[in-house]
């Protein structure tokens, strides 16, 4: 068998296999359940603020929640903040946090968290971030 009836035999396959399936399910998304999936190589480690390699950056989405997302347009939603203003120079951004949040020992989240995670330890161990709040 050739290289070409070998990807002809997959595609006609595969049009079979989906023939039989109404279009409406192929196109319905489903909220929940269970997702697996292989991350190659393992990730060195998970703290972003630290390991910058694509494994890590891939799973740390899952792991860690920040300020604010993105959504499907790249515009910032909120998330851990539920709202924040910036000032005219755009040089202050205020944000308020979402109440009743807890870290994994119950202990609740707040603007001291926040404080130390963008002041002290990324600013110290993220090079990119060092050099962007270097003047402030």
């Amino acid at each position: 068998m050739n290289r070409r009836q070998l990807i002809k035999m997959g595609v006609a396959t595969t049009g079979l296999s989906l023939a039989g399936v109404p279009f409406h399910v192929l196109a319905a998304g489903k909220k929940g359940g269970v997702i697996n999936a292989l991350v190659q190589p393992e990730p060195s480690g998970l703290m972003i603020g630290i390991t910058q390699n694509g494994p890590t950056q891939l799973i740390s989405g899952n792991i860690y929640e920040g300020l604010l997302r993105y959504d499907e347009k790249l515009e910032p939603q909120p998330a851990l903040a539920t709202s924040w203003t910036v000032n005219p120079a755009g040089t202050v951004y205020t944000f308020k946090l979402k109440p009743k949040v807890t870290w994994h020992d119950g202990k609740p989240f707040t603007a001291a968290d926040v404080v130390f995670s963008a002041d002290v330890f990324l600013r110290k161990t993220h090079a990119r971030l060092r050099a962007n709040l270097a003047a402030v």
